[in-house]
């Protein structure tokens, strides 16, 4: 969970996996106004949004969250119980009062996987779509050439930021991507080697794949 302050509100960048009071703990850290925003749709990301009223989130992960898209291709809010989600896709700007952070869609890890960038600090929030290990085995999850080219995306930004701040583990240089991008090149054309992925989520026989630093399972 990350809370990013501006002159004027903070954001909350994901909400965790549910357990206590995070958002009390996040009033203890910032009295301005919160905005909430999920960077993908998994439960370890969207657990205490129950917490909140108003949650951004795509909307090709709505389902994830119990929330059904408007099917007549506007993109509207939709109310799960306490929570009203609202749309966020490519290009909106969260304007904080002095500081703003830019969506950037990186379909891969979920369908509606999106990125922050916080361009003016050289930050890039990456959810799930840069860690150490970053998992496609999932059934949420689109096949290799989709993320490849959300990475190549995020790539022509580089010059955009200096350090990603990733979903889970320790903030990542920015030459990580890079690395990412052979890591999944050299599972495409067969030149990475791999072996079974040790992990009690892997039910469906996964692999893990390693380039550099980077590892792809």
């Amino acid at each position: 969970i990350y809370v990013v302050e501006g002159r004027d509100s903070a954001l909350v960048i994901d909400t965790g996996f549910g357990s206590g009071d995070s958002k009390a703990f996040i009033q203890t850290l910032t009295k301005l106004p919160l905005i909430v925003v999920n960077t993908h749709g998994h439960g370890d990301h969207t657990g205490s949004n129950r917490l909140f009223s108003k949650v951004f989130l795509h909307p090709d992960d709505f389902y994830m969250v119990n929330a059904k898209a408007s099917k007549d291709g506007r993109d509207l809010p939709v109310q799960v119980g306490s929570v009203t989600y609202v749309p966020v896709r490519e290009g909106h700007v969260f304007d904080l009062g002095g500081r703003k952070l830019e969506v950037i869609e990186v379909p891969g890890h979920t369908h509606g996987s999106i990125v922050l960038l916080d361009k003016e600090n050289k930050i890039l929030f990456a959810g799930d779509n840069t860690n150490l290990n970053t998992w496609l085995f999932l059934r949420d999850c689109y096949p290799l050439e989709v993320y490849l080219k959300s990475l190549e995306k995020v790539q022509k930004r580089v010059d955009d930021f200096n350090i990603v701040l990733p979903g889970h583990n320790t903030p990542l240089e920015k030459t990580f991507v890079s690395e990412e991008i052979g890591c999944v090149k050299g599972i495409l054309d067969g030149t990475s080697s791999s072996v079974h992925y040790d992990h009690p989520s892997n039910t469906s026989g996964a692999l893990i794949c390693n380039y550099k630093t980077a590892q792809v399972s």
